[in-house]
């Protein structure tokens, strides 16, 4: 980059987005909200399966409470840390 183009682009600002990158990025903070949502329900699925196989030893919550683990993974996976803050992976304060 040449002086000039660094010039024009802190007297300038960020170029604005067009209406269609500004609807996907709405978009997109809608579905990590929801993968957020399902990790937290998942999660919650997780104790009352694992209370419920404690309590009553049938092998059906057993498979309930595999299946809520592998949910909970790979929605708070999802959620938290694919489409996550990068600065909350890297530790920076804001």
């Amino acid at each position: 980059m040449d002086h000039s183009t660094v010039h024009r682009r802190v007297t300038e600002g960020v170029a604005r987005r067009s209406r269609v990158q500004r609807l996907n990025d709405n978009t997109l903070e809608y579905v990590i909200f929801g993968l957020r949502v399902l990790a937290g329900v998942s999660a919650c699925g997780l104790l009352v399966a694992a209370v419920a196989l404690v309590w009553t030893g049938d092998l059906r919550w057993l498979a309930t409470l595999v299946l809520t683990i592998i949910w909970s993974g790979v929605f708070g996976w999802l959620g938290f840390w694919t489409f996550g803050n990068e600065g909350w992976r890297r530790g920076e304060p804001q």
